[in-house]
């Protein structure tokens, strides 16, 4: 993966499961995995903000998370 690792994003497992309410198991590698191949096509996205924007607008609401 281009010398890009998990360990490189600016978000974490944890701050995947704060973010959209679950808890620890696949659906979160799922999610860091995701993640990990947005900032592969532009590294400018590894930012923490970013990253909890783009997981709450592409996965919240497959969990019902936040939305009214």
């Amino acid at each position: 993966r281009n010398g890009v690792h998990m360990t490189d994003l600016a978000v974490s497992g944890e701050d995947v499961m704060l973010t959209l309410g679950i808890a620890p198991g696949p659906e979160v590698g799922r999610v860091l995995h995701r993640m990990l191949d947005h900032i592969l096509e532009d590294p400018a996205l590894n930012q923490k903000a970013a990253l909890i924007a783009m997981i709450r607008e592409e996965f919240g609401r497959e969990k019902g998370a936040g939305r009214d």
